[in-house]
């Protein structure tokens, strides 16, 4: 997602949950809908929520996401399990 996780229910709100998901998957729709391989990376936490990042690659280039993803994971430090709020 490009925004931090909404509060509980609001992408059901019939008023604005249209559009919070529209802005909020309008980078990840489209390599779905078109079958491109992707890795996701958590890479941080941010007030107590987990932030990451995704790698894209061309059709059938799975080997360039997992390649990425092990340079990134060797130099980046390793992050916990996230406690959830209860």
């Amino acid at each position: 997602m490009t925004c931090p996780p909404w509060p509980l229910n609001a992408d059901l709100d019939p008023s604005t949950g249209l559009d919070l998901l529209e802005r909020a998957t309008r980078f990840i729709l489209p390599a779905s809908a078109l079958g491109l391989p992707v890795v996701a990376l958590p890479m941080s936490v941010s007030g107590g929520l987990p932030a990451g990042i995704q790698i894209y690659a061309d059709l059938w280039r799975e080997d360039l996401c997992l390649e990425a993803a092990e340079i990134i994971e060797q130099g980046a430090p390793i992050t916990g399990p996230i406690d959830p709020v209860r």
